[in-house]
């Protein structure tokens, strides 16, 4: 999202996969569920959970911190992802089962399973039926999933889905036979018991659908996201913040240009797209059941009140989400923009809590990497309910502690300056700047900002965060929008794709690309449906900019550093070892960037628009000049792999690399030639 000012103040290669359609999912009793299949289970690294107890979050309004809830059982929880480990198994997914939208008001019932014939990162639901009613914020439900062989054990918290009723999913990470258990201050919710028996998926299945890989996880070596089966995970985004409304359609509209969400998910999937930004709910966003907090939405700045929790509107998240899981999709899944810009000044620390944790009780069972909020630090502003530095780490802290699946944990930052002077560390255009020495914090997120002076960040940033120790990944989760309406120099193309290219050649795991017109997913209208957009004359709508040339190329830097480096995975800054003689580098846009692949048998360099094609490149590291090297030019606009021969050091003993086959920005790969 544009991060603006109010005016009121200063792989083993991931090839794409084609589509699948959901496992068919059965309702039936647990009581009844006789399950007769033979199951080899297979030899995995996993642990227990730590025994630690869960803490569970206070539900009055305006609570500002973590408390016990009285009289609230505690069951275990899973550890804490700064004491998990690299061994820690890692998220499973499975899109959720199709949730009735008729909310049974009867007497209490048996918890019922959806999916008797369970696939491994298939999601399993229990359905509950409470004898009293509880607020959504109660939490009074955990249901505990237990695998015997290996003595894995995940909590997962109920959610609320309207009346008394209560409902777990749970996506098992590994197969074999499981049992569960539920706890519960109700005495009829707690006490309940059953079994699962899940199965590995078909090779039909991996190969229709990326996510039957398993959730993400931190490398051992802390520079990257990987899946559950151990893959790289090659992370290129698109910003979809508010896919979460009737702009984005469930089904085809004319208001929309004859288009849905679903042909947005499938264009992003076809160029490249391996996962979405999105804002899990906004509260002046309704979808096709309305908004999420109908006391909390509408006119004005919202008035914090949440006690309202819409079902009907959370079940048609569900819809949107299961469909990005179909398509082997990944989400970087904020809870919303809690405080602040959008505008929304009302979210009291305590509330955040509950919100953060319903999402993640809802769709835990996703590959997702799960952000606490856009932009954090507009809750350091005056208006409003204002934050600490401890509230922001107590609710990361709770969330850790409610995360069954074992997410990956950030939070999206601001590319503003200005909070510096007030909270030293919060004007660094990343998440790092205060929470990178938290026990919560799994992935270092940056926004380098939206104007051309701004993108020399994108390097720095990346460059900086890589630097930190404990290493922890880090991601480009937000530059310079394509369109970016109230800009006096928007973006070039090429601008756009340099944004792509770069931080994984400086020590980012992965970029997030983003246009005007889809991240606000803008379907025509007056500028007060859309806070923070002055200047809607010159914004598009989405299916139009969905278009825009620069997605198609931006997806192309995927094909280049799988197809064409390879092991993109093993790439090294290495940007001192190349110079451009006679060119002052100001701000990192001139140079080339450079790093190199394992060994450095393999150099991997980019070139951005900022240099000519006859400007001299020569490499400063003299191990380089010592050897011979082949030459494979990439053309980021089109794709085009060309041969540029060979190079090895002139007379001088220089290595000079060949001019660029024209003018523009150009990818290189450097093989050292081996006799």
């Amino acid at each position: 999202m544009e991060d603006r000012h109010r005016p009121d103040r200063v792989m083993r290669r991931h090839r794409r996969r084609s589509r699948t359609s959901l496992v068919p999912i059965v309702t039936a009793a647990v009581a009844a569920l006789a399950v007769v299949l033979a199951i080899a289970t297979a030899a995995l690294v996993s642990r227990r959970d730590a025994a630690s107890d869960r803490p569970t979050t206070a539900t009055e309004p305006g609570s500002d911190a973590a408390t016990p809830l009285d009289g609230t059982p505690a069951p275990a929880a899973s550890a804490d992802p700064a004491e998990a480990g690299d061994a820690a198994v890692p998220p499973a997914t499975v899109p959720p089962a199709t949730v009735p939208t008729a909310v049974p008001d009867s007497a209490p019932q048996a918890p019922v399973l959806r999916g008797e014939l369970v696939t491994q990162w298939q999601p399993v639901e229990l359905f509950f039926e409470a004898s009293q009613d509880f607020a959504w914020s109660d939490y009074p439900l955990v249901v505990t999933f237990e695998h015997p062989a290996t003595a894995m054990e995940l909590q997962v918290d109920a959610f609320w889905d309207g009346g008394r009723v209560w409902r777990v999913r749970f996506a098992p990470s590994v197969p074999g036979q499981w049992s569960w258990r539920s706890t519960s201050q109700d005495p009829v919710l707690d006490g309940q018991t059953g079994d699962l028996a899940v199965i590995a998926p078909t090779a039909e299945q991996l190969l229709q659908n990326a996510n039957f890989e398993g959730h993400l996880r931190v490398s051992a070596d802390g520079v990257r996201l990987e899946r559950a089966s151990g893959d790289p995970f090659f992370w290129l985004g698109d910003t979809a913040w508010w896919f979460n409304s009737t702009r984005c359609p469930l089904e085809a509209s004319a208001s929309t240009g004859g288009l849905s969400c679903a042909d947005y998910f499938d264009d992003r999937v076809a160029k490249g797209f391996t996962v979405l930004g999105l804002e899990m709910f906004d509260i002046h966003n309704a979808n096709e059941g309305g908004f999420p907090f109908p006391c909390n939405s509408g006119d004005g700045r919202g008035n914090g009140n949440y006690t309202c929790l819409n079902p009907d509107h959370f079940r048609q998240l569900d819809r949107r989400m299961e469909l990005i899981w179909e398509r082997g999709l990944v989400s970087y899944a904020n809870v919303s923009w809690l405080v602040g810009q959008l505008p929304n000044d009302g979210t009291s620390p305590g509330w955040a809590m509950n919100l953060g944790r319903y999402v993640m009780a809802r769709y835990g069972w996703l590959p997702q990497v799960f952000s606490l909020s856009g932009e954090y630090q507009y809750g350091y502003d005056e208006f409003g309910v204002e934050w600490t530095f401890s509230d922001w780490n107590n609710y990361g802290t709770v969330i850790a502690r409610s995360n069954a699946h074992d997410h990956p944990l950030t939070v999206h930052p601001s590319s503003s300056f200005e909070w510096e002077f007030s909270h030293p560390g919060a004007g660094r255009q990343s998440s790092a700047g205060e929470f990178h020495d938290t026990a919560w914090l799994d992935v270092n997120s940056i926004q380098s900002g939206h104007d051309v002076d701004r993108l020399q960040h994108n390097p720095q940033r990346v460059t900086e965060n890589a630097a930190l120790l404990p290493r922890k990944p880090v991601l480009h989760a937000e530059g310079f929008y394509l369109e970016n309406a109230d800009r006096r120099t928007p973006p070039t193309d090429a601008q756009l794709r340099w944004q792509a290219y770069v931080p994984l050649l400086n020590g980012a795991f992965g970029h997030i690309y983003g246009a005007v017109g889809i991240w606000n997913m803008y379907a025509g209208g007056s500028a007060e449906d859309y806070p923070q957009l002055r200047d809607e004359a010159f914004v598009r709508v989405w299916w139009d900019v969905m278009a825009h040339p620069s997605s198609t190329q931006v997806g192309l830097s995927r094909a280049f550093y799988e197809d064409v480096v390879g092991e993109w995975w093993e790439l090294v800054p290495r940007r001192g070892w190349l110079s451009t003689p006679g060119i002052d580098y100001v701000d990192g846009r001139t140079d080339p960037h450079l790093a190199a692949v394992g060994d450095g048998s393999e150099l991997v360099a980019f070139f951005g628009e900022w240099l000519a094609a006859d400007d001299e490149v020569v490499a400063t590291d003299v191990s380089l000049a010592a050897r011979s090297w082949s030459v494979t030019w990439f053309d980021p606009r089109t794709g085009v792999v060309a041969d540029g021969g060979f190079v090895s050091a002139d007379a001088a003993g220089a290595l000079r690399l060949p001019n660029r086959p024209a003018g523009g920005d150009w990818a290189l790969v450097l093989t050292e030639v081996r006799s």
